[in-house]
């Protein structure tokens, strides 16, 4: 495999030579393999991914029936865990719908199973029954790691017909020990349908590479981030649960053992995420262990098993406190734009959730820098359920959190939209804050004004107002801050005083085309409803406008 110098590779083992294909192919003969289209721009469809000559499956032969069968321990080989050296000869004696082997790239597979489970048909696979297809296979798909699609299935190395041999005891693991993907079919597994990762050494490392799993052949979003991924190592380091979107759950059983603390980097531009995992033992591996894939279910709360532990606390306001919690190395978490954790305690054997959403470590900072804290900016509310709790919380005092939930992205925000307009009740600023600081500092040149609309009771109710300052006087040309205080009975107060309203929207509506302005809500929900029919009242879509809700 070619190497890669930014990150550890492990070597490819060697690949017999490959046999001259015995059979007549007609000469527009392709073939079409696992989950992908073909990308022939003969085709009818385009070089671009569209959708060609796919079939209706039968229920329960979906990809993820198909990923479960392949986990199942069953025998799809046929070969009983054994692997065998097969000869073109052999090859093309197993040429029928009931017993359909194939060869590509040096690997004799045994399809009969997967067959039905082909998103292009049976008669696509059929074009390479009993004989070398790695010509037909790397006319249309050459960037597709079939290994993984079809490690289950593996009969064994295609050989000479001087070379072949009786069937060669091999261990069950066989399947488990493939060819690694090459750096072009890393870069598009994801699109090909195969299995959400991949995964390369060194003698000290893993990298363990997951892609995106919202990415299909026709469309990739390139919006995979750090934050879409959380993990959590077991605490003997011989197993890690990893979650990727929140919509899939990968578990691990480590082949041997690794230290206790992992590292995320963004890899191929937005479509690919590199987790590595120092070994406790240098050494080479000959398998990554076992794996089992499984979806997560909508609506369901993932706590992680190990606690964080409160660092910080302070005071900000009469009634708020600023809370930092550690993340353990063992787990990796970054909390996206807009989403929240839920944070779980126990008032007296019985158990309280409540979500809340962290801010960046500092609103006058470039959030380009993940942290591996999670802070809380928490109201005290004297006869709320949880945040007493937390109040008489000690440093080193721990709770347990869950992954990361919510749905905004910002690649949702229009591309023709050029104003941003936050506003924000109370504590309903948390989400606020990165979105605020996302637009500063990592769409600069996208933005030509930002407004935060900020309302509160009082002055002494205004949460960090010392920091959001400090912004505008980094940013004077486009950011500012409106406060608006609704029971304020100080005289020297000299700002905006009231509650939402449409003459107030109006006074903070930028002079620009509708449809170049986004609004972004959170705060009570009387507040945000209210906030949002009032922006639709006043021409704009309800598309332009997004509700933060806990």
């Amino acid at each position: 495999m070619a190497s890669r110098s930014s990150q550890p590779v492990f070597n490819e083992p060697e690949k017999p030579e490959m046999a001259a294909d015995n059979r007549k192919q007609e000469p527009n003969q392709k073939l079409q393999l696992p989950g992908t289209n073909t990308l022939s721009p003969t085709a009818s469809g385009s070089a671009t991914g569209n959708p060609r000559n796919k079939v209706a499956l039968k229920p329960g032969h979906s990809l993820m029936d198909w990923i479960k069968l392949t986990n199942s321990g069953k025998d799809l080989a046929g070969t009983k865990g054994r692997l065998l050296k097969v000869s073109p000869q052999e090859l093309s004696r197993h040429c029928h719908r009931k017993d359909h082997w194939l060869a590509i790239r040096g690997i004799v597979y045994n399809v009969t199973s997967y067959l039905d489970y082909h998103p292009g048909g049976i008669d696509e696979l059929m074009k390479g029954a009993g004989i070398d297809a790695t010509k037909l296979f790397n006319e249309v798909h050459a960037w597709v790691n079939v290994q993984n699609m079809l490690k289950a299935c593996v009969v064994g190395k295609l050989v000479q017909s001087s070379l072949a041999t009786a069937v060669t005891s091999m261990p069950s693991t066989i399947a488990k020990i493939m060819l690694p993907p090459s750096p072009e079919e890393s870069k598009l597994i994801a699109a090909s349908h195969t299995k959400p990762y991949s995964w390369e050494q060194t003698s000290s490392t893993l990298e363990l590479i997951f892609f995106d799993p919202k990415a299909t052949a026709e469309r990739s979003p390139n919006d995979f981030r750090s934050t879409d991924l959380t993990s959590e190592l077991s605490r003997d380091g011989h197993s890690i649960q990893i979650w990727l979107r929140r919509v899939l759950k990968i578990d691990l059983i480590l082949e041997h053992q690794v230290e206790r603390r992992c590292v995320v980097l963004e890899k191929e531009a937005g479509r690919s995420l590199s987790l590595y995992l120092k070994k406790s033992n240098k050494a080479s591996w000959t398998s990554l262990g076992e794996a089992s894939i499984s979806e997560v279910s909508s609506g369901s709360v993932v706590f992680l098993e190990e606690p964080v532990k409160l660092s910080e606390k302070k005071m900000v306001t009469h009634d708020s406190s600023l809370y930092a919690f550690s993340i353990p190395a063992s787990i990796w978490m970054r909390v996206g734009i807009g989403r929240h954790i839920r944070l779980r305690m126990s008032q007296q054997g019985v158990e309280v959730v409540r979500p809340y959403t962290p801010i960046p470590d500092s609103v006058a900072v470039t959030p380009a820098n993940p942290s591996d804290k999670l802070y809380l900016l928490v109201k005290k509310y004297e006869d709320g359920a949880l945040t007493p709790l937390l109040d008489r919380l000690k440093i080193g005092d721990e709770l347990t959190v869950s992954i990361p939930e919510g749905t905004f992205l910002t690649s949702q925000i229009p591309s023709m939209a050029n104003e941003l307009i936050c506003l924000a009740a109370g504590t309903g600023l948390t989400p606020m804050l990165g979105l605020i600081t996302w637009a500063l500092y990592e769409a600069a040149t996208r933005f030509s004004g930002i407004k935060l609309v900020f309302f509160n009771k009082t002055i002494q109710d205004i949460l960090l107002q010392e920091e959001l300052e400090a912004l505008e006087k980094k940013f004077p040309d486009n950011f500012n801050v409106l406060h608006v205080l609704s029971d304020e009975t100080e005289d020297f107060w000299s700002g905006r005083r009231g509650r939402v309203s449409m003459e107030l929207l109006e006074d903070i509506l930028p002079v620009a085309p509708i449809n170049q302005v986004y609004f972004a809500v959170c705060g009570p929900s009387v507040f945000s409803k209210l906030t949002k029919s009032l922006i639709c009242e006043a021409g704009y879509s309800g598309s332009q406008v997004y509700l933060f809700e806990g």
